[in-house]
């Protein structure tokens, strides 16, 4: 599904790049949504609306460029 997709994806970015403090992730360089779309396997639509409902359900915050995965190790959890 989509929603695993992309979550898969960001816990690779996260691994590779990520800066761990306090239990969250902070992705500073999140890259373009194309460039997700691509590694997901999936729309760039699909991302945008994949990280919205993310952050809905709580596990990720987004600011400007960045990502944060609010609690790294619930989100590992849940999507891995």
């Amino acid at each position: 599904n989509a929603l695993g997709k992309v979550a898969s994806t960001l816990l690779r970015i996260a691994d590779d790049s990520g800066i761990i403090k306090h239990g969250q992730v902070e992705i500073s360089q999140l890259p373009p949504q194309q460039d997700l779309a691509n590694m997901a396997g999936t729309s760039r639509e699909t991302i945008s609306r994949v990280i919205k409902s993310l952050g809905q359900m709580g596990y990720v915050k987004k600011v400007g460029s960045k990502l944060i995965i609010l609690d790294y190790e619930k989100f590992r959890e849940d999507f891995s």
